[in-house]
C-alpha cells in the first residue's frame, strides 16, 4: 500500500497515522517512557529500598499486586487510548495483546528465579543485599545492554537502507 492509498482512507485513521507515526511524537513518547522508569526504578532504590532487609512473603506478594495493578492500569490505557483515536474496538486486541505479552514476559522470569537462588546460594549472599545485587547487576545492566543492542539495530536498520 503507497501513501497515496493510505492518504485516500478517511478521517481517523489517517489522523491516527500522523498522530503516532511523526517521529517528534515518537520521540516524546520514548523520552516519556524513560524517565518514567528512570523515576520509578529511582524511586524503588531510593526510597522503598533504602534500608537492605530480607523480602519475606507478605512484601513480596504486595509489590507483585502493586505492580500487576500498573500493569492494568496501562493495558486500560491503551484500551481507551486506541478506541479515542481509531474509533474502532482495536484497542480490545490491543489490550490482549499486552496481556499475552505480560504473561509471556512474567512465565519467562519464572526461571530466572530459579537462577538467583541458586547464584545467592552459591555464593552466601546474605537476604540483606540480594536487592540491591539484583537492581544494579540485573535490572541496571539489563537496561544498559537493552539500550545497547536497540540502538545498535536501529544504525544497521537505516544504514543498509533496507528499512522501508
Amino acid at each position: 500500500m503507497s501513501d497515496s492509498d493510505v492518504d485516500a482512507i478517511p478521517g481517523v485513521i489517517l489522523r491516527f497515522r500522523h498522530c503516532c507515526w511523526n517521529p517528534t511524537y515518537l520521540f516524546y513518547l520514548a523520552f516519556t517512557a524513560f524517565v518514567v522508569v528512570v523515576v520509578v526504578l529511582s524511586l524503588d532504590l531510593c526510597l522503598f529500598h533504602r534500608k537492605g532487609h530480607g523480602v519475606g512473603l507478605r512484601e513480596a506478594t504486595i509489590w507483585v499486586g502493586i505492580w500487576t495493578a500498573w500493569r492494568r492500569r496501562f493495558q486500560r490505557s491503551l484500551l481507551l487510548f486506541r478506541f479515542r483515536e481509531t474509533g474502532s474496538r482495536h484497542g480490545k486486541k490491543l489490550a490482549w495483546e499486552c496481556l499475552a505479552g505480560y504473561l509471556v514476559e512474567e512465565s519467562l522470569s519464572v526461571d530466572n528465579i530459579f537462577v538467583f537462588i541458586l547464584m545467592f546460594r552459591y555464593f552466601g549472599i546474605p537476604p540483606l543485599y540480594q536487592h540491591r545485587i539484583l537492581f544494579f547487576f540485573g535490572i541496571l545492566t539489563a537496561i544498559i545492554f537493552r539500550g545497547i543492542f536497540i540502538a545498535l539495530g536501529v544504525i544497521l536498520t537505516f544504514s543498509s537502507g533496507e528499512w522501508r
